[in-house]
C-alpha cells in the first residue's frame, strides 16, 4: 500500500481549505492555488519525511524509504534535473529507465522517472494520458470573439463516437485535485499565455476540477474507477491497465477549450499565470520578456495531480505533473495547396529564384521538398530547399532557390515534382511538376549567342530591305 508522506508539523499548522465544506467547487480553484505554490514551489518539500506503519521487514523499511527519499529530492530539484546535472540517486534511477529500454515521446523527464519508480514498487500512484486531445481539431478563440471556445476533442474521436482527453491515476482510488494549464510545446515546458476554459472549473486561465472517487460521477466530465486489469471508457471501449490487482481511476474532460491572446498581451498573461503560483515545472516566467519567442498556434495541456495524504480532505501529495501531444490552432493548420510557381523548371545545378504563391502558413513550420519518383512510384530522390522564416512573406508566399539535383551533370531533361511539407503533422500538398535541365556548357552558351545575333542581324537586313 501506498505509505502517506506527513508533512511537517509546522507545516500541517497551517490552515487549508476543506474539500468536505457546503461548497466545494468554490473552495477548489482557491484551495489548488495554494496548494499549487506551497507545494510545486517547494515550500513543503523541503520537510517531507517518509513513515511505514506496517514495519514487518527492516529490509522493506528501508527499501521504502529510499524511494520515499529519492521522490523527494526529485521534486525538490526540478529545475536542476533540467538545467543541470541530475544527483547521483537521480541518475540511477533514470539509467534504470533507459535500461529498461521504454519508450515514451510523450512526457518529459519528471514523468519517465516518476513512472520508473510506479514500475518498480508497483503501488505508488502515478498519472499517464490514456486518450490524447486531437493535434488539430479545434480553432483556438480570441475572448474578443464572443463565442463558445468549443471542446477539444479525443485523438480517436469520430464523428459516429465522440471521445475526449482522458488522463488515468494508477495505484489509487479516493479524494483527488486534477489542475490542468497550458505549457509551451518544447522543453524545458513553461508556462503558455493562453487559457483553459469550459464549463466546469475553469477560472485565471487553469481548470481545476475535484475527484471524490466515486465510480458514476454526474456532470460535464465523467469520472471511472476500476480495481481490475480494464476499464471502460466514457466512450465504451476499453482501456487496458498494465498494473493487476491495483485500483486506479480514470477522468474524462469533455469541455476543455482553448482561449488564445494576442501577442500583445503575452506579459499579462503570464504575469497572471505568476502571480497564482502555476507554474509546473518551476521553469519560472522570465519568458514573457521575450514574446517573440513563444509560438502563439501551439501548446500542450500539462495535467497536475494531487492526491489525498494522512489528512483527510486534504489533497497534499503532489504526482509527477505530464505534458500531453502538442495541441495545433486549427486555422493555422489549413491544407497545404500551391497556387502558382514562378518557375517550373531550373537547372540541375540549382540556385535559382522561385516564388512559391500558396494559402496560410506558418513561417516557421513549413519546408519546400523536390523529389523524383521511380517507374512503380517509389521516391528514387528528395531533397528540401533551404528557406528561413525570413522568406516566407505574408505566410501566403514563399521565396526560395532551387536546390541542387543529385546528377548535376545529366544531359537530358529529368521530370521531379515539388510540394509543401508541414514540419509538426508532416502533411504535405498536392505535389507540382517540375523539371530539372541539363547545364549548358561554354560552347553551347556561345552558340546559342551567335544564333541569337545572326537572327537579330537578318532582321534588321530584311527590314532595311522592305523599307
Amino acid at each position: 500500500p501506498y505509505n502517506h508522506r506527513q508533512p511537517h508539523q509546522q507545516q500541517q499548522s497551517q490552515q487549508q481549505p476543506n474539500l468536505g465544506d457546503e461548497n466545494p467547487q468554490q473552495d477548489t480553484l482557491s484551495f489548488a492555488l495554494e496548494e499549487i505554490g506551497a507545494v510545486i514551489n517547494g515550500k513543503e518539500f523541503n520537510d517531507i519525511t517518509t513513515t511505514n506503519t506496517n514495519d514487518n521487514s527492516s529490509n522493506s523499511y528501508k527499501q521504502d524509504a529510499l524511494i520515499e527519499e529519492t521522490e523527494a529530492s526529485i521534486y525538490e530539484n526540478l529545475k536542476s534535473i533540467i538545467n543541470e546535472e541530475p544527483s547521483d540517486e537521480t541518475a540511477n534511477d533514470y539509467q534504470l529507465y533507459q535500461n529498461q529500454n521504454h519508450s515514451n515521446n510523450n512526457n518529459n523527464l519528471f514523468h519517465e522517472l516518476g513512472a520508473t519508480m510506479a514500475t518498480n514498487t508497483m503501488t505508488k500512484p502515478y498519472v499517464e494520458i490514456i486518450e490524447q486531445p486531437a493535434k488539430c481539431a479545434l480553432r483556438f478563440r480570441y475572448k474578443c470573439e464572443g463565442r463558445s471556445a468549443g471542446s477539444l476533442p479525443g485523438v480517436n474521436s469520430t464523428s459516429d463516437n465522440k471521445t475526449f482527453p482522458t488522463i488515468r491515476i494508477n495505484n489509487y482510488h479516493g479524494r483527488a485535485v486534477v489542475v490542468i494549464s497550458c505549457v509551451t510545446k518544447d522543453a524545458p515546458y513553461r508556462a503558455h499565455p493562453h487559457n483553459i476554459v469550459g464549463k466546469e472549473g475553469c477560472k485565471k486561465g487553469i481548470c481545476t476540477i475535484v475527484l471524490n472517487g466515486d465510480q458514476n460521477q454526474e456532470g460535464a466530465n465523467n469520472e471511472t474507477a476500476t480495481t481490475d486489469n480494464n476499464t471502460t471508457s466514457t466512450n465504451g471501449q476499453p482501456i487496458t491497465n498494465t498494473n493487476t490487482n491495483t485500483t486506479s481511476m480514470t477522468k474524462t474532460f469533455s469541455s476543455l477549450g482553448i482561449q488564445c491572446v494576442k501577442r500583445k498581451d503575452i506579459e499579462d498573461s503570464l504575469s497572471l499565470r505568476e502571480s497564482i503560483n502555476v507554474d509546473p515545472f518551476r521553469n519560472g516566467f522570465q519568458h514573457k520578456l521575450d514574446t517573440s519567442s513563444i509560438d502563439l498556434n501551439v501548446i500542450r495541456l500539462c495535467f497536475q495531480v494531487f492526491i489525498e495524504g494522512s489528512t483527510p480532505n486534504k489533497c497534499d501529495i503532489p504526482l509527477m505533473p505530464i505534458v500531453s501531444e502538442p495541441i495545433h490552432d486549427k486555422k493555422a493548420m489549413s491544407d497545404l495547396i500551391i497556387t502558382k510557381l514562378s518557375h517550373c523548371s531550373a537547372p540541375a545545378t540549382g540556385g535559382r529564384e522561385v516564388i512559391l504563391l500558396c494559402d496560410r502558413v506558418s513561417k516557421d513550420d513549413i519546408q519546400v521538398r523536390f523529389f523524383e519518383e521511380g517507374r512503380d512510384g517509389e521516391v528514387i530522390w528528395e531533397t528540401f530547399s533551404d528557406i528561413s522564416p525570413a522568406d516566407v512573406h505574408k505566410q501566403v508566399a514563399i521565396c526560395f532557390k532551387t536546390p541542387k539535383y543529385y546528377n548535376p551533370n545529366i544531359t537530358q531533361p529529368v521530370m521531379a515534382r515539388i510540394q509543401l511539407r508541414r514540419i509538426s503533422d508532416n502533411q504535405v500538398s498536392e505535389p507540382r511538376l517540375f523539371q530539372f535541365l541539363p547545364c549548358e556548357s561554354d560552347e553551347d552558351i556561345i552558340s546559342r549567342k551567335r544564333q541569337k545575333i545572326e537572327w537579330v542581324n537578318n532582321h534588321y537586313a530584311l527590314d532595311s530591305i522592305l523599307h
